[in-house]
């Protein structure tokens, strides 16, 4: 009797152990902690980051705090012009100036311009980008697991024309239009059509595998494009521009 009951207490502790094992060994599978079986879901974007990189490693930056950082160089640079140019020693070749003293004086000098230099900067790197400051609406990213994506967006008309008429005069006519800072903003399909403009909504095409990363493909009047994805599992971002040096520009997703 005694002997059974060791043996069945020999073979359910042999059986938990075993269970304890399976149990380890499962959740230390690839298969359930690959990154990249999560990236198919449905996606809305939140905000554009600014990086000082060329891949949008690092810190991420608001645009006014990129904007900011731009504008802190810009003084710096005059600055360093003023006191090499006043404060150099033609004995010795060196500066003998408080650079600090400078940068104050182009700051007075930048307040009593009838230029406003900051502004001129904002506008430079809305230029060099084609990114608004802010964005007007959300964008839909759809990642489907058999390697295809979709983007969405509010309608934007392309390639309208205005005819014979100044687009200012054209869109201040319309009651379907906005003219805005030179350039006409139509509130409906319609309206974009009448202008014989292209209503865009979105585009898509394949995504794979790149590295650590991902690319995006796809076709835009039939020219080949294509654009990084940055994963985490929680978050992602598009590459949306990087002039290869000091600027890279994400557009940041999160999982609807």
């Amino acid at each position: 009797m005694i002997k059974n009951i060791y043996k069945i207490l020999f073979t359910a502790s042999t059986s938990l152990i075993l269970s304890i094992i399976m149990i380890s060994c499962g959740s230390d599978s690839p298969s359930q902690q690959s990154p990249d079986l999560q990236i198919w879901d449905d996606w809305t974007s939140t905000t554009h980051s600014y990086y000082t990189s060329a891949d949008c490693s690092g810190n991420a930056l608001t645009f006014n705090e990129y904007a900011n950082l731009m504008i802190d160089n810009a003084i710096t640079a005059e600055a360093q012009i003023f006191m090499n140019t006043e404060c150099l020693d033609p004995e010795t070749q060196t500066v003998t100036c408080d650079l600090e003293n400078w940068r104050e004086h182009v700051i007075e000098l930048w307040a009593n311009s009838e230029t406003d230099e900051e502004q001129a900067i904002k506008d430079e790197i809305i230029a060099n980008t084609g990114i608004a400051e802010t964005a007007s609406s959300s964008i839909g990213l759809l990642i489907h697991i058999n390697k295809t994506f979709a983007v969405s967006y509010d309608g934007i008309c392309l390639n309208y024309s205005t005819g014979a008429l100044e687009e200012s005069e054209y869109c201040i006519g319309n009651p379907d239009v906005n003219y805005d800072n030179g350039y006409c903003e139509f509130e409906t399909e319609f309206a974009c059509l009448s202008a014989s403009g292209t209503w865009d909504t979105g585009y898509g095409g394949s995504w794979d595998e790149d590295g650590d990363n991902y690319k995006l493909e796809y076709v835009i009047n039939g020219l080949a494009q294509e654009k990084m994805l940055l994963y985490t599992e929680q978050a992602i971002s598009i590459i949306e521009y990087s002039n290869g040096n000091e600027l890279c520009v994400g557009l940041d997703f999160i999982r609807q």
